[in-house]
């Protein structure tokens, strides 16, 4: 694995998703119905905390927002799959979203490679 996905791997697993959102929002409070859509993935679905934060980058680089109904969409494959790690999450979106993932966060597709 490169050290460019081991750092963002470590920021998932040290980060809440609620401190992930207020840190892509400009320190603003997150929305109630993120709260909401976070609680459920908690308490209903039993995701971590890490899984949580790539379940929602990937939604929010696939759709630009947070919708509940898309949340819920993704999370059932994602059980279906039996995701519980982080890297299982990573690997799972990477081909998918690299391209987003890269120019999201300032990274070349080259330092991704032989992850």
């Amino acid at each position: 694995m490169c050290l460019t996905i081991k750092l963002i791997g470590d920021f998932f697993e040290q980060t809440s998703p609620e401190q992930m959102l207020m840190r892509q929002s400009g320190g603003e409070c997150i929305r109630p119905e993120h709260s909401e859509i976070i609680n459920s993935l908690r308490t209903q679905a039993g995701l971590s905390d890490p899984v949580i934060n790539v379940l929602l980058q990937y939604v929010l680089l696939k759709n630009g927002k947070l919708v509940k109904e898309y949340v819920d969409e993704i999370t059932v494959q994602w059980s279906k799959k039996h995701i519980k790690s982080v890297h299982e999450a990573m690997c799972l979106i990477h081909d998918e979203t690299k391209p987003l993932f890269c120019q999201r966060y300032g990274i070349s597709e080259e330092d991704l490679v032989g992850e």
